[in-house]
């Protein structure tokens, strides 16, 4: 359970890999984005009142993802959904860390422009 004194649980997703962004909804004011790993399982995610992202998230961008589960009740039905609660560009390492000649201490992150990194928060840094 969570609430009161009990923080949300959050789920990451490391080097993963941006198969679409796009806006929704009556002013496009939100993003829906669809990620994918190495074993090529596709996760959809949203971000609310995010519009600006969508085109800092090209199709094959790789970031570390971070997400919170909500219980979604939309048009008579029920459904777990993925809400996006903060994103980064991957480090370098995260990508290859499963990879037997990963590198034993992580890289530095993958550099990203002024824009893009100002769109970032620092909840996974």
């Amino acid at each position: 359970p969570c609430g009161q004194g009990n923080p949300e649980p959050l789920l990451a997703l490391l080097g993963c890999r941006v198969l679409s962004a796009s806006t929704f909804g009556s002013d496009g004011q939100h993003l829906r984005v669809a990620l994918t790993d190495d074993s090529n399982s596709v996760i959809e995610a949203v971000a609310f009142n995010k519009p600006g992202l969508a085109g800092h998230l090209p199709s094959g961008r790789v970031v570390d993802a971070c997400f919170g589960v909500d219980r979604d009740t939309w048009d008579g039905m029920d459904r777990v959904r993925l809400r996006l609660r903060d994103l980064r560009p991957a480090r370098d390492g995260a990508a290859a860390a499963s990879a037997p000649s990963a590198a034993a201490e992580p890289a530095a992150p993958a550099p990203v422009s002024a824009a893009t990194a100002a769109l970032y928060t620092p909840a996974l840094r």
